[in-house]
């Protein structure tokens, strides 16, 4: 499965995903494929959620982008 900018997608990849029900940007991690969609994992203010989105609504990001993200927003 291919996202938005035409990268293929695999289990593991991180992407930006929309917040349901809002307009937030969210990091998430592809954790599974179903036939026409793929199943995210995500943190919010929340907890923890999954969601089923199509790929057209993902985009792939890697290496020190997610890094930078992922160390400026950690809790701790």
């Amino acid at each position: 499965m291919k996202d938005f900018l035409e990268q293929e997608l695999k289990i593991g990849d991180n992407v930006i995903m929309i917040t349901p029900n809002y307009r937030d940007l969210k990091l998430a991690q592809v954790v599974k494929f179903t036939a026409k969609n793929v199943r995210v994992a995500y943190n919010d203010q929340y907890g923890k959620g999954n969601l089923l989105q199509h790929s057209s609504q993902l985009v792939r990001v890697e290496g020190p982008v997610v890094t930078k993200y992922l160390l400026k927003h950690s809790k701790g």
